[in-house]
């Protein structure tokens, strides 16, 4: 499997910390196997012995017991013989367990535990049981293969690769099974997504709805989104579905999916005014693959594919990120570390005018912040009245500099 190393070293840096360490993200993800990575890590570079490391699947059968309250405390203080020592405690899909929340908030206190653990529902773990935890955890966000990561382990071309990383994404399974399989199993993780994650927590009363609404946010990537136009494409499209639906239905669905991990949403910025508005939100699938199991993985919107990419990529990179609005709209504001930079993604900008529009929306912001075009083509010129020309692929590959 491929080696997870910026979601490693960030493990690492938080290793022997008070804090919980959380790792989220959507199922399949490859949460399991990071913690998989760090036990190994633990014992051949930490030097920890295995006797000092427990590391519980709770999806396993032979671990039912545990999932019983109180049961894996008492085992846990039984089983950390020496408690001057650190033990490690690695925890796969902690929501299975009973009062999860309550567990982890009392061996938190024993500071001979070092504790790590995996969630694919956001909300189980860090909505409404966050108060019990009382702030001591560090969350980490985690997202299917990166294409970064996925040339670290291939023998294809780069731009062959990255054609089937535009249908198929970045789920780590994709990696190890024949490519006619991939299209079956990512419909199939998608179907089990919203059976194990979205239908187990939240009450879709409705699936007929529930699947039209995945249909109209995968069909309308990075487009302004209302509750009434959503509303309306289900009325037009979808009679069935008609009777009882409200804005608070929509609501509660579009925060279903955004707890499952399977979307994003992305608020608009009004660069001059320096505020934000949430309504007429953008939404944003967490993999491109997710998108084209609901759509189909023939005919793909390549545009909007690869804003969905890009989009993706600076929350890799930790960047905060909103849809920019001045004169014209700007794909993407992203701010890391103090750095503010506008970003547009265009599929090729070899047609003058497409370039001329690019440009034009971000010069006309008026300050001194980065500003760049993300584009598929290989620009003849790196920058253009101040805007830098970025092949998209060298960008994500980390060969071109840039602080994103």
């Amino acid at each position: 499997m491929i080696q997870r190393v910026e979601y490693l070293n960030k493990l690492k840096r938080w290793k022997d910390q008070e804090e919980i360490k959380i790792i989220t993200g959507v199922r399949r993800c490859g949460k399991s196997e990071l913690l998989k990575q760090y036990d190994k890590w633990l014992q051949k570079e930490a030097k920890v012995l295995p006797d000092n490391i427990l590391h519980i699947d709770f999806e396993k059968l032979e671990y039912a017991n545990f999932k019983i309250k109180g049961n894996l405390e008492k085992f846990i203080l039984n089983w950390a013989k020496d408690k001057k020592v650190k033990h490690y405690v690695l925890l796969d899909e902690i929501h299975m367990m009973e009062s999860f929340a309550f567990f982890l908030s009392s061996i938190r206190h024993y500071d001979f535990l070092d504790i790590y653990v995996t969630d694919s529902n956001t909300q189980t773990l860090l909505g409404k049981n966050a108060q019990i935890l009382g702030g001591r955890y560090i969350q980490i966000k985690m997202y299917p293969l990166s294409f970064k990561e996925i040339m670290s382990d291939t023998d294809m071309k780069q731009d062959e690769a990255f054609k089937e990383y535009m249908i198929y994404g970045g789920f780590p399974r994709l990696t190890t099974i024949d490519q006619t399989m991939r299209e079956d199993y990512l419909k199939q993780l998608l179907d089990s997504i919203i059976v194990n994650d979205v239908q187990a927590y939240a009450q879709i009363r409705n699936m007929n709805l529930f699947l039209h609404l995945v249909n109209y946010l995968s069909d309308n990537i990075g487009r302004e989104t209302s509750n009434k136009r959503i509303s309306d494409y289900i009325s037009s499209n979808y009679q069935e579905s008609h009777s009882g639906k409200t804005n608070e239905t929509i609501d509660e669905y579009i925060n279903a999916l955004i707890n499952a991990n399977i979307i994003k949403r992305v608020n608009r910025f009004d660069i001059r005014g320096k505020e934000e508005f949430k309504m007429l939100p953008k939404y944003y699938f967490v993999d491109q693959g997710l998108v084209n199991a609901r759509l189909g993985f023939h005919n793909i919107k390549k545009s909007y594919v690869l804003e969905n990419i890009v989009f993706v990529e600076l929350l890799r990179r930790e960047c905060n990120v909103w849809v920019g609005k001045n004169e014209n709209e700007i794909d993407f504001y992203a701010t890391h570390n103090g750095k503010k930079t506008y970003i547009q993604v265009s599929y090729t900008i070899s047609n003058k005018d497409t370039l001329k529009r690019e440009i034009k929306s971000l010069i006309d912001v008026k300050d001194g912040n980065e500003k760049i075009i993300l584009t598929l083509d290989h620009p003849d010129e790196a920058i253009i009245d101040g805007v830098k020309i970025i092949n998209l692929i060298e960008w994500l590959l980390d060969k071109i500099y840039n602080d994103l």
